[in-house]
């Protein structure tokens, strides 16, 4: 599985290492592109999955906001 901003894959993985919930793909760690992701600033609270942080997706000169 893979996932692709334009024609720049920020990550792969095999499908059964991606664990998918209510439409979101959650890719393993090290199968995302270096230096693709950047830290946001907001932080998430889910009341059953816990604390979380967003990233911004970079491709380029292109910044995806809290896409990951």
């Amino acid at each position: 599985m893979k996932a692709v901003v334009g024609e720049t894959v920020v990550a792969e993985a095999a499908s059964e290492t991606v664990i998918s919930i209510e439409g979101n793909a959650y890719f393993p760690p090290d199968s995302v592109a270096a230096g693709t992701l950047r830290e946001s600033s907001t932080p998430y609270t889910c009341p059953w999955k816990g604390r979380a942080q967003y990233h911004d997706v970079v491709v380029g000169e292109m910044t995806l906001r809290d896409a990951a």
